[in-house]
């Protein structure tokens, strides 16, 4: 589960596509998910059964328990394990007679037991320690490097079926006994897996002059189509975007410090966690939404959390902002297009959908907040216009009002149409 939560995390800030596209990407490229217990890094002990390390190696094993014999058997005895066997031929050739042959027969003492019985409980036990010995080939298996073979003795007699009696005298006769009579330390057998490979010079062979092909010096197609798609953050970020000097003000452009710029915790991980919560504690009982938000901040892997928190539970219950919460809007809507031949995959941070009017709310958690709409970052501005284009292509009836939410101020700015229209024109 950690494993594809984070490769959902990376998706997201390395596509930002929403879910449509994170499954797409799964089922095109079918990301491989594996748990490497023999993982360098991994600077654990792994306790586990035969049945669970099929499969699997480490550096050093250790089999602890081998002195033990299977010792248990079922209270029911079938018929079917000595017949079916003895009479396959017959077993296959008539289904009706085979299946009269499979009946239970009750496990009693050897002392009440007939031949009958006898002979189904050998066989069952016949059978068990085949499976047993196969388990043993696959524990001595497992070790990369070495293999600490050990045992424990009761006050009864160790069977001589056992995995230790099983692997004793051969490593007895080959191995090397370490300790005296008052210290038996075991025997270790040694095998080093090298050999001397012998230095030949090999003679390469001359290279000869070929014409490059020209796809080596040309970058690949896209997967998914003729124009990558972008977010509209990324766009701007592409071009390296600058406030235009028709709404610069030098006074305040250089004191409009972000959060991306200023925050002690992870500036991206703050900003999601932020939307993280917009988007869900709206629908959760305010009396969870404690426990919610300290679920999500050890999820994006934040300490101090609570400055944010405080900020969107106050923005969650001032008056202004019912409407944006209500239950009739929409949340982290995704939304794709081609605005000026340039196709981008957004997401929509709040939509709120009338008879005759779509509005656009994009949250903000500036630390310092633009007291007039020339002071907004370009980027921001840019933001609205590609989403109100967007929209309008499938609501063209539709009036189209962007608004810019402070989160730390718990403020609201309405963008004026003729403003992002103006705006937008330049942007591509």
């Amino acid at each position: 589960m950690d494993q594809f939560l984070t490769l959902a995390f990376d998706f997201s800030h390395e596509k930002n596509t929403g879910l449509q596209g994170f499954v797409e990407y799964c089922q095109s490229t079918n990301p491989d998910i594996k748990r490497d217990f023999s993982s360098a890094n991994l600077k654990a002990v792994r306790i586990m059964t035969v049945h669970g390390a099929k499969g699997l190696q480490a550096p050093i094993v250790f089999l602890p328990d081998t002195t033990r014999v299977p010792a248990q058997y079922p209270v029911l005895l079938w018929e079917e394990n000595s017949t079916q066997n003895a009479n396959q031929k017959s077993r296959q050739t008539s289904t009706q007679t085979s299946t009269q042959q499979i009946i239970p027969i009750w496990r009693t003492p050897s002392a009440l037991s007939c031949e009958k019985t006898e002979s189904l409980k050998e066989a069952e036990k016949t059978q068990q320690m085949a499976e047993y010995y196969r388990l043993l080939y696959v524990a001595l298996t497992r070790a990369e490097d070495e293999l600490i073979i050990a045992g424990w003795e009761t006050t009864q007699e160790t069977s001589d079926q056992c995995w230790y009696h099983m692997v004793e005298p051969s490593v007895r006769t080959k191995g090397i006994r370490q300790g005296d009579e008052s210290n038996d330390e075991g025997y270790v057998y040694d095998c080093p897996q090298r050999r001397t490979i012998p230095l030949q010079p090999l003679e390469m062979p001359k290279a000869s002059q070929v014409e490059t092909p020209q796809w080596l010096f040309q970058n690949p197609p896209s997967e998914i189509g003729e124009a990558e798609p972008l977010s509209p953050s990324a766009f701007f970020g592409q071009k390296n975007w600058e406030d235009s000097k028709e709404f610069e003000n030098p006074e305040e452009t250089q004191t409009l410090v972000s959060l991306l710029e200023t925050a002690e915790e992870d500036p991206y991980r703050e900003g999601t966690y932020s939307h993280k919560l917009l988007e869900i504690l709206p629908n959760t009982s305010p009396d969870q939404w404690q426990s919610v938000a300290a679920t999500q901040a050890s999820h994006y892997g934040l300490v101090a959390y609570e400055r944010t928190f405080e900020a969107v539970q106050n923005l969650l219950t001032h008056d202004d902002f019912q409407d944006i919460f209500a239950e009739s809007t929409y949340a982290e809507i995704d939304i794709s297009g081609e605005v000026r031949g340039q196709k981008f995959n957004g997401q929509i941070d709040r939509l709120l959908i009338k008879d005759h009017q779509i509005r656009i709310i994009d949250f903000k958690s500036n630390k310092i907040i633009p007291k007039t709409l020339e002071e907004v970052p370009t980027s921001y501005l840019g933001q609205l216009s590609i989403y109100k284009a967007l929209l309008q292509k499938v609501y063209p009836q539709h009036e189209i009002v962007c608004e810019l939410v402070w989160v730390r101020a718990a403020t609201r700015m309405l963008v004026p149409t003729s403003f992002l229209d103006a705006f937008g024109n330049e942007i591509c």
